[in-house]
């Protein structure tokens, strides 16, 4: 075994569970993307009453002119009530409603009882109570600290979780994130797989240290070794 390898045995209470479930969909690139994606469509249902009442206004000044209020308030009516409920929705308070949801699933219960994860560089292991894996680090997306854990994103949408206790704190958490980036560019995670094409038709320097990095063969810089993926290189990813 590598002497860089990490392992970790633990288990989450049911509030650790449910707080990593509610990160997962706002602190996770792929999370908050979807949650951008759902909001835009209530914002735009806001923007589409107004025009409607706005419609309305100019045809009832003209002289003359048919209003048509009863089918105009039915529509404006429909845009807010639908707006309502994407705004709930991605309401905090949801968000949470459907992580307690989840967590009393079979796959997420399992966290609840003592497993084994294991960070080395050939992957993310996991050896729970029914069920024993070992995920290369190509299939992830990248290494992502929010409040309480450290998440690992994966390119088909999965996420694991290493809450930052088991770590040793926020430092350590902070310092084996790097660690993992590290690993998923040498082995060419889905975010590097991105940036790398990014890079290969556009003229970007490194955010550190400004190095040019067009047609970079890696998602790393070259000259300071800074892993390169959505966090400081958002415009690879549109």
């Amino acid at each position: 075994m590598d002497e860089s390898t990490r392992t970790f045995k633990l288990s989450l209470t049911h509030e650790e569970l449910t707080q990593a479930l509610v990160e997962l969909q706002s602190a996770t690139p792929a999370g908050r993307q979807q949650l951008r994606a759902v909001r835009k469509s209530g914002w735009i249902a806001l923007v589409l009453a107004a025009v409607i009442v706005g419609g309305v206004v100019i045809r009832a000044l003209r002289p003359g002119g048919p209003v048509g209020w009863v089918p105009a308030a039915f529509m404006v009516c429909a845009c807010v009530i639908f707006a309502g409920l994407i705004f709930w929705y991605t309401s905090p308070r949801a968000v949470r409603d459907r992580a307690l949801k989840a967590a009393g699933k079979p796959m997420s219960a399992e966290l609840l009882h003592e497993h084994t994860v294991t960070l080395s560089p050939e992957g993310f292991g996991f050896a729970g109570r029914d069920s024993t894996a070992m995920t290369r680090w190509r299939s992830y997306e990248g290494a992502v600290m929010s409040g309480t854990f450290l998440l690992f994103p994966m390119a088909d949408a999965r996420v694991n979780v290493l809450p930052v206790r088991a770590v040793g704190g926020l430092d350590a958490a902070g310092m084996l994130a790097e660690q993992c980036r590290v690993w998923i560019a040498a082995d060419g995670g889905g975010e590097q797989r991105t940036v790398v094409a990014y890079l290969a038709h556009h003229d970007t320097a490194c955010p550190k240290c400004t190095y040019q990095l067009r047609g970079v063969g890696a998602a790393r810089c070259p000259e300071c070794g800074t892993v390169l993926g959505r966090e400081n290189l958002p415009q690879a990813f549109g």
